[in-house]
């Protein structure tokens, strides 16, 4: 694609990215946020572990990302076109998450069919880890029947985790090649180690998120302690939500309302509410700050 049609592009990207983003904040009861008592400090402290939880995703897309182009791809030269990516989850249909990838294919010097893959994995890898945490962290936290049909979630991430290993992906791979008759398509395949350090790099990510998530929470005032383990498993669950919705722009409304479904029987609702308000603010600060940063260390 050439440089101006991409630039073209890129700019109606992110016009459509602030349109939705305007349309969101415009239904946030604003006068409710600032009566609400908030600990700066402490929220402060949120956004910056949340921003810099951002900056493992490049490292789990050059991780896979090397694997599939059999080169070696440095996370900081792939931090601005994941930046762009990360932020087209905002619009309806995902469809702009991955094609932000395959239009950075050409300008980074990979293949977009490794673009597509790549993105796809990361995805997937999301949604098996953090329904295995969700599923963990609620069954040690209720230490019962949990509040919904766990078979369902579970066996979707188990189909989900065999798609994406190495062995049924290459077969997937060189069938869609096959299909596209790109015979002479030069393309590797992941490796399982590759898989194990994108899902070990993930997982801290995870670790950071909980430790902020408690962190919010305790600066608006609401105690979680005694139902930690059930706050944090409604955060993932309510995170997978947000992922599989995908005509809800970066799962804006959907997340929201199951975090607070599913515990409004341990917490006052009211407290759940401001809590999802202010989580989404401040989930939305972070990834505009993460943005922000991934501008000036390209441009550095």
């Amino acid at each position: 694609m050439p440089v101006k049609a991409r630039a073209v592009v890129s700019i109606a990207l992110w016009i459509a990215i602030v349109y939705f983003f305007v349309l969101v904040l415009r239904q946030v009861d604003w006068h409710a946020v600032a009566s609400h008592h908030l600990n700066v400090p402490l929220g402060m402290l949120v956004l910056i572990i949340g921003t810099a939880s951002r900056f493992l995703l490049p490292v789990v897309w050059a991780t896979v990302l090397s694997s599939l182009e059999g080169k070696q791809m440095r996370p900081r030269v792939l931090l601005w076109p994941y930046a762009e990516s990360w932020m087209a989850r905002y619009l309806p249909g995902k469809v702009a998450f991955i094609g932000t990838r395959v239009l950075a294919a050409n300008r980074y010097g990979y293949s977009r069919v490794n673009a597509i893959i790549s993105g796809g994995v990361e995805v997937v890898m999301q949604i098996v880890l953090v329904t295995m945490l969700s599923v963990l962290l609620l069954g040690l936290g209720v230490r019962s029947t949990l509040p919904f049909n766990v078979l369902p979630v579970v066996a979707l991430a188990v189909a989900l985790g065999l798609l994406i290993s190495p062995p049924v992906l290459r077969r997937l791979v060189d069938l869609y090649l096959h299909l596209q008759n790109k015979t002479d398509a030069s393309v590797s395949y992941l490796s399982w180690s590759a898989i194990s350090r994108a899902a070990l790099v993930l997982s801290m990510m995870y670790v950071v998120q909980s430790t902020y998530s408690v962190l919010l929470a305790r600066s608006l005032g609401m105690t979680v302690e005694g139902h930690r383990l059930v706050f944090l498993g409604a955060i993932f669950v309510s995170t997978i939500a947000g992922i599989v919705a995908f005509f809800a722009p970066g799962g804006i409304g959907v997340r929201e309302l199951v975090f607070v479904q599913l515990l409004q029987v341990w917490f006052p609702k009211d407290q759940l509410v401001s809590f999802a308000i202010f989580w989404r603010l401040a989930e939305t600060l972070m990834d505009f700050l993460f943005v922000a940063v991934a501008r000036i260390v390209r441009s550095g």
